[in-house]
């Protein structure tokens, strides 16, 4: 299931605080409850996650997917580049550490180039 986060939180299981606006994927039941029971996500989908071999494709970024190599051009127009061969995990990552500004033209990027 797809779980959208509505209130910040560590999300032990991802290894980093989650804001609102992030997307959780996850079949575990208990933590789908007690993530919904806590007011901290709400179930946007009930899909079941992308295969393994399509998950380094692509990237949630406030509650939005976008393609992982979209994303990592977008970051170099924003100024704060990635590696080439950075995986999803690596840009997530630098997506975590963006400024609020920072943040707000990465996702004026990414719709441009819709």
């Amino acid at each position: 299931m797809k779980l959208e986060v509505i209130k910040k939180f560590n999300g032990k299981a991802e290894g980093k605080v989650l804001q609102p606006g992030d997307v959780v994927v996850t079949t575990d039941i208990d933590r789908i409850n007690a993530l919904v029971k806590g007011g901290y996500c709400k179930i946007t989908s009930l899909e079941e996650a992308a295969p393994a071999g399509d998950a380094g494709k692509v990237v949630a970024f406030q509650g939005e997917e976008f393609g992982l190599d979209e994303v990592k051009a977008a970051l170099g127009t924003i100024g704060a580049p990635v590696a080439a061969n950075a995986g999803v995990k690596g840009v997530s990552n630098a997506l975590a550490k963006l400024s609020e500004e920072q943040a707000a033209n990465l996702v004026k990027t990414l719709k441009e180039e819709e």
